[in-house]
């Protein structure tokens, strides 16, 4: 997460509620406001050029909880709670975890999300191997996720 003291912070929380509010060009004209740029934005294009732009700042530089926030907002995936940070934490430290605990605790989900925006961060250089029960080697009934 961002910290609270770095500008692009506040854009972030500006962008996550505009794109929450599926405000997607306003979410684009705020972030061109904070660059300073006087452009229009009037096609779907630019928008989408600058919305990508800044996922990509957010991704690469420690802010992929605001982009999961920017691309699902809280209702479909929030990466705030303790549960979530635990696993993004170790998926971050550790090529090969285990995830065990309750039923409904985000394990499967929010590793799901941390690997499709690490996907998206560096595409050319992430793999995702998933196993699970169906695999032959995973008779066991475990999955597990690796990251390469």
């Amino acid at each position: 997460m961002l910290s609270t003291d770095c500008p692009q912070k506040q854009l972030a929380d500006k962008v996550i509620d505009l794109m929450g509010q599926d405000k997607p060009f306003d979410a684009a004209r705020a972030i061109l406001a904070f660059s300073g740029q006087k452009q229009e934005v009037d096609t779907k294009d630019k928008v989408l050029l600058l919305l990508n732009s800044f996922l990509h700042w957010l991704l690469n530089n420690k802010g992929r909880e605001e982009a999961a926030l920017m691309l699902w907002g809280p209702t479909q995936f929030d990466p705030r709670p303790e549960s979530t940070q635990r696993i993004w934490k170790a998926l971050d430290e550790d090529t090969t975890i285990l995830l065990m605990g309750a039923g409904s605790m985000s394990k499967s989900f929010s590793a799901a999300v941390w690997h499709f925006l690490e996907w998206i961060r560096d595409p050319e250089y992430t793999t995702v191997k998933v196993t699970g029960p169906s695999n032959p080697a995973s008779r066991t009934g475990g999955a597990s996720v690796h990251r390469t």
